[in-house]
């Protein structure tokens, strides 16, 4: 919080000082530096649209490695279920065999699945982090690039800070752990596997419940890479506009100062001169206030005043 209300302050004095020199420059001098910080914009807007397309292109990289790590999972996840099937089949007692694989195999899908959440949220958290990090710098950069001009073309202070957001991820994925379809519609082959020898029974009854198994993977898989998907897509249309936002916010500042100045300046019956003391004033007193905020210890209150 002492770092944000330094940056507003730093910013507010910054403001101050462009409206005072503006106000007091020839108004030839003034559309003069007016046209060059618009020139100076086009390179700005330019860097804005590379920086915009280098976050997608970051974007669209993460959606595909989510892809082909939730694929991967599917794979492995399935061959470690093949093994609780047949564990399960193979250490229960012929009429305990479904009931105890399939009690198993659910435990198994949902141990799996939390554990490979934990894994690829942190992994793509990270990933995500890294890159909006990188794109917050650029956009710092650039922000500060817009102080930096109007600073040198109207001779005034410029102070800059920028900020990060951590990355969230979606809401929990929701497990599924058991086959609905299943549940719902009965399984007329279970008839026919009573009347046949254990050997015979243990064959059908594993290929159907690796058929199962299957579907249980897909469909956990996909929740978890929807639940990924939507923080991921989230996060990056957040960091976006908020990207956009603060550049649009900094180039915006400086311009209408100097649209207002001209305007008033152009005004016949505009008389300036009380609006100079009141921006004096208003100068002297953010210059108070950043020398008290910098003095005061970090555990003592700090006493707001109203501008």
């Amino acid at each position: 919080m002492r770092h944000k209300a330094a940056d507003i302050l730093a910013q507010a004095s910054a403001e101050l000082a462009l409206r005072t020199r503006t106000l007091n420059m020839p108004i030839q001098e003034l559309a003069a530096k007016s046209d060059e910080f618009g020139r100076a914009l086009l390179a700005i807007e330019e860097q804005r649209r590379i920086t915009r397309d280098l976050l997608a292109g970051d974007h669209r990289r993460l959606r595909e490695a989510l892809d082909y790590r939730i694929d991967s999972l599917r794979k492995e996840t399935a061959g470690k279920l093949a093994g609780v099937i047949d564990a399960g089949l193979l250490g229960a007692a012929p009429k305990a065999w479904e009931e105890e694989t399939r009690r198993s195999l659910s435990i198994a899908i949902q141990n799996e699945f939390e554990s490979a959440r934990e894994r690829l949220v942190t992994a793509f958290a990270a990933d995500a982090g890294a890159a909006l990090g990188t794109c917050q710098d650029r956009v710092k950069t650039l922000v500060e690039r817009v102080r930096q001009i109007a600073a040198e073309i109207f001779k005034v202070p410029v102070a800059a800070h920028t900020e990060h957001e951590a990355f969230n991820v979606g809401e929990d994925p929701y497990w599924v752990t058991e086959n609905a379809s299943q549940a719902l519609i009965p399984d007329p082959s279970r008839l026919i596997d009573r009347l046949l020898p254990a050997a015979l029974r243990r064959r059908r009854l594993r290929a159907r419940m690796m058929r199962q198994a299957e579907e249980l993977v897909i469909r956990n898989g996909e929740n978890l890479r929807w639940a990924i998907l939507r923080g991921l897509d989230e996060t990056f249309r957040k960091a976006t506009a908020q990207f956009e936002e603060r550049l649009e916010e900094t180039i915006a500042v400086t311009r209408n100062v100097i649209r207002d100045a001209l305007a008033r300046r152009r005004d016949q019956a505009f008389y300036f001169r009380p609006e100079l003391d009141q921006l004096a004033a208003a100068a002297a007193l953010l210059t108070s206030l950043r020398e008290e905020f910098q003095e005061v210890p970090q555990t003592q209150p700090i006493e707001v005043r109203k501008l």
